[in-house]
């Protein structure tokens, strides 16, 4: 599987953003997880069968996508707050979404209103800082599973 997702990357993807996911996905392997394709250009991150993350390959760009739980335990992150709270998506009513509408959350001391319940916290093209931010997201999520 990792070589059909790693052509579909690089097919889709330009050379640095494609390097950016490649190691992100060696990150997610080299930590016991599988990452599988969910559906059509979304492809997901699983810890047995306990959903980590999702990643989104666009033409031209992706996203990883964290879901869980932000208000508290994440003390041990030694992340800025601040680049996550640059991250969090808020609710847009997706057509087809039975989350809508979003829901009024505290992430990391910061209250938030309307946030979105199917993709809380959104890297959109990752690379240095903000990938090095959502692996760190990604061991916090393994230790709550």
């Amino acid at each position: 599987m990792l070589n059909e997702i790693t052509i579909f990357i690089t097919n889709n993807l330009s050379e640095k953003l494609a390097k950016s996911l490649i190691s992100f996905i060696g990150f997610i392997e080299s930590n016991n997880m599988d990452v599988e394709m969910f559906i059509d250009d979304t492809f997901v991150a699983k810890l047995n069968e306990h959903i980590v993350c999702y990643i989104v390959i666009q033409k031209d760009a992706y996203r990883v996508i964290h879901i869980g739980e932000y208000s508290k335990g994440y003390e041990g992150l030694n992340i800025p707050k601040k680049l996550i709270w640059e991250n969090v998506v808020l609710c847009s009513n997706c057509p087809d979404c039975s989350s809508a509408p979003g829901k009024n959350e505290v992430i990391m001391d910061k209250e938030f209103n309307n946030v979105c319940q199917n993709a809380k916290i959104r890297f959109q093209n990752p690379i240095e800082k903000e990938l090095d931010c959502a692996k760190q997201i990604v061991l916090w999520r393994l230790r709550q599973l």
